[in-house]
């Protein structure tokens, strides 16, 4: 499965970047004589709302191939499919999910300083100050890594699993 994992993760990232692509030939054939801010500011903000809409659009292709064992194309069409008419729910959950990942790390990020970066600080500071910041630095990415990432990936898929209907609570109330 990790071919066609990988190589649906490639044509996913081409379509979510199909957008800026646009944005940079035009910006390209504009040149810099005309005032091209007027028209290349509003063509970025388009161009991140078509990734936005893009990503929310096809984000369970891995679930069809991990699941079902789809190919590429057919895992990103089986999404798009699945994803019709909850895309504005998916929106105000991955916002949702921001906020929440933001608060959670920067509690798990106040508590690991307090009981693991203070003390190695303290002990590395005489050592470099350089190297007390990047114990610091890494201590605090990866309790946010501990913290986001399984925490996105349960989410996504308990989505899923309700939008295909395998599960008791497969009516979503209110949306996702």
């Amino acid at each position: 499965m990790l071919p066609k994992y990988l190589l649906a993760t490639i044509i996913f990232y081409l379509i979510i970047t199909l957008p800026y692509f646009t944005t940079i030939f035009l910006s390209m054939l504009l040149g810099k004589e005309t005032s091209e801010d007027y028209i290349l500011v509003p063509a970025m903000l388009i161009s991140l709302a078509a990734a936005v809409y893009l990503h929310l659009k096809y984000q369970f292709f891995g679930y069809f191939i991990a699941d079902r064992g789809s190919g590429p194309i057919e895992a990103l069409k089986q999404s798009g499919r699945m994803t019709k008419g909850v895309l504005k729910n998916l929106l105000i959950f991955w916002i949702e999910m921001g906020l929440v990942i933001g608060f959670v790390s920067a509690i798990a990020s106040i508590v690991a300083g307090i009981v693991v970066e203070i003390p190695v600080a303290m002990i590395l500071v005489p050592v470099s100050e350089s190297l007390a910041a990047m114990a610091s630095d890494f201590i605090s990415s990866t309790v946010s890594l501990f913290v986001a990432v399984p925490l996105i990936k349960l989410a996504t898929a308990d989505i899923y699993r309700r939008l295909e209907g395998r599960s008791p609570a497969a009516a979503i109330p209110g949306g996702v």
